[in-house]
C-alpha cells in the first residue's frame, strides 16, 4: 500500500489511493507554470477537452460515420497557469470490482465491497477532501444528513 502513499489504499478501491496518479505536463510552446503543484481535483474525463483546448483542435462532430458521443469533462486548463482555479465541475462516480465511491464538490462518500458479501452490507465513510485528502476522518456520523443525501436514492448511510 505504500505505493500511493500519502493516499488511502491502493488501485481498484474506490479510496483516494485507488484512483490517484500523478500528471505530469511540459510544453515548451504554451507558457504553464513551472515546478508548481496543484491540488485541484481532475477526473480522466477532463484529459480530452483539455487537450483540445490546449492544441487549439476542433472535436469532430463525427466518428467511424456517426455522431461523436458527448463529452463528459470539461477543460481544466485554466488548473495549468493558476493554482486558485476550479478542477473538474460536476459529479463523480468510481466503481471497481464493487468498490464504490461517488464525489460531489469537496465531499465524497466511499465504501469497501468484500468479496462475496451482499452490498447491503457494505460500511460508508464520508470524507471532506479539502481538508483531508488522505481520508483519515471519516465523517459519516458527523455528517448524517449530509451522508444520506450523496448517497443513491433508496439508501442509508449504513447500506
Amino acid at each position: 500500500m505504500v505505493s500511493n502513499t500519502p493516499f488511502r489504499l491502493y488501485k481498484i478501491n474506490a479510496h483516494r489511493g485507488g484512483h490517484s496518479v500523478p500528471f505530469l505536463i511540459s510544453w515548451p510552446a504554451r507558457r504553464l507554470s513551472s515546478g508548481e503543484l496543484r491540488n485541484q481535483f481532475v477526473h480522466v474525463t477532463d484529459l480530452y477537452p483539455t487537450l483540445l483546448e490546449l492544441a487549439g483542435a476542433e472535436r469532430p462532430t463525427h466518428w467511424n460515420g456517426g455522431p461523436s458521443l458527448e463529452i463528459i469533462g470539461n477543460s481544466v486548463v485554466d488548473t495549468l497557469g493558476d493554482s486558485d482555479a476550479p478542477g473538474h465541475e460536476g459529479d463523480v462516480m468510481i466503481e471497481c470490482e464493487g468498490h464504490r465511491g461517488y464525489r460531489r464538490g469537496t465531499w465524497q462518500t466511499v465504501t469497501r465491497h468484500p468479496g462475496r458479501t451482499k452490498f447491503s452490507e457494505d460500511r460508508w465513510e464520508l470524507f471532506d477532501m479539502s481538508s483531508d485528502p488522505t481520508q483519515i476522518r471519516d465523517l459519516a456520523g458527523v455528517h448524517p444528513e449530509l451522508m444520506a443525501r450523496l448517497l443513491l436514492p433508496g439508501r442509508t448511510s449504513g447500506s
